[in-house]
C-alpha cells in the first residue's frame, strides 16, 4: 500500500477508536489547496484573526507544528487529481475503503473484539470538485457495513451526498456563510433528512444571532410557499434545538479517541454541534 497511487491515511487522535487506528485521510485545507468553500474573512475558517500568526483552521497548526503532515496531504491530493475521472477517483477510494475494512476485520478476529469499521472523510481538507463528491458518494456506497461521516463547506456537494444510508454529512457553518448555509440545509430536506446535519464553529457561542436573523426570512419563504401553492415547511427547527458544544472543546472528555467516545456526531441525534474554533 505504499505505492504513489494510493492514498495515505492518517490515524487522527480524535477520531481513532484504538491508538494506530487509520480510520480517516486528508487533503490540504484552504482556499489554494482542497477548501473551494473555505470562508477567509473575519470570523471564517481560513481567517487570522488579529494577534494571530495562522489561519482559525486547526489543520493550519498542525502543519505549521508538523511539517511532514503538509508532504502527507499533498500526496493524497496529487493522488485524487491524477485519478482525473469519477470513475477513477472511486477507484482510488474503494482501495482505501477496503484496505480500512481488512485492516478491522483482521484485527477484530485476532484481539476477539469488534471491528470498529467507521471513518471520517476528510480530517482535513474537503470536496475539491463535484466529481470528487460523486466519486467519494459511489465508493461509501459499495462498503455498507462502514458508517462514514463528514463535514463540508462546499454547498454544491449537499444534494450529491445527502441521502447515503451509511454517511452522516455535516454542513460546516461560521459567522461568515451560516446565513447562506442555513437556507441550503433547509432547502435540502434538512430537517427531515436524518443523515444531514449542520455545526457551527466560533469562537463565542453568537449563534443565537444568526437564528433572529433568519427567522424571519424563512417566514417570508414560507408566504412565497403559500403563494405558489407549495407545502409550508416547519421552520421551527431553527430555534427549538439550542447547539450543544462538542464534549472535547469544552474540555469534559480528553481529546485521544474524543469522537468515538462520545457518539453523538455519530448517532441519530440531530442536535447542532458548537465546535469552538
Amino acid at each position: 500500500m505504499e505505492q504513489d497511487y494510493y492514498l495515505k491515511p492518517t490515524a487522527d487522535v480524535k477520531t481513532r477508536f484504538y491508538p494506530g487506528q487509520k480510520n480517516t485521510y486528508g487533503l490540504p485545507p484552504g482556499p489554494g489547496g482542497s477548501c473551494r468553500g473555505a470562508t477567509t474573512t473575519k470570523g471564517g475558517c481560513w481567517n487570522i484573526p488579529v494577534g494571530r500568526k495562522l489561519q482559525t483552521c486547526y489543520v493550519a497548526g498542525v502543519m505549521n507544528f508538523r511539517p511532514a503532515v503538509k508532504g502527507l496531504l499533498e500526496h493524497n491530493f496529487s493522488v485524487l487529481k491524477s485519478a482525473e475521472t469519477v470513475e477513477g477517483m472511486t477507484a482510488v477510494l474503494r482501495a482505501e475503503f477496503q484496505r480500512f475494512k481488512d485492516t478491522e476485520i483482521r484485527r477484530a478476529a485476532r484481539t476477539q473484539q469488534p471491528a470498529f469499521l467507521t471513518y471520517r472523510i476528510h480530517w482535513a481538507g474537503d470536496f475539491f470538485n463535484d466529481d470528487y463528491a460523486r466519486a467519494v458518494g459511489l465508493a461509501i456506497r459499495d462498503f455498507p457495513e462502514i458508517k462514514f461521516w463528514a463535514y463540508t463547506r462546499v454547498w454544491s456537494v449537499i444534494p450529491i451526498l445527502k441521502d447515503i444510508d451509511n454517511l452522516i454529512l455535516y454542513m460546516s457553518l461560521d459567522r461568515v456563510n451560516v446565513n447562506r448555509g442555513l437556507l441550503v440545509y433547509e432547502d435540502n430536506g434538512g430537517t427531515t433528512n436524518p443523515n444531514l446535519r449542520y455545526c457551527y464553529m466560533s469562537r463565542e457561542n453568537n449563534f443565537v444571532d444568526h437564528q433572529e436573523f433568519l427567522t424571519p426570512i424563512l417566514a417570508g419563504r414560507n408566504r412565497v410557499r403559500e403563494i405558489m401553492g407549495s407545502k409550508r415547511l416547519d421552520s421551527g427547527w431553527l430555534t427549538e434545538q439550542a447547539l450543544r458544544i462538542c464534549p472535547v472543546d469544552a474540555g469534559k472528555l480528553a481529546h485521544e479517541s474524543g469522537c468515538p467516545t462520545c457518539g453523538r456526531c455519530l448517532s441519530a441525534d440531530k442536535t447542532p454541534v458548537w465546535f469552538e474554533s
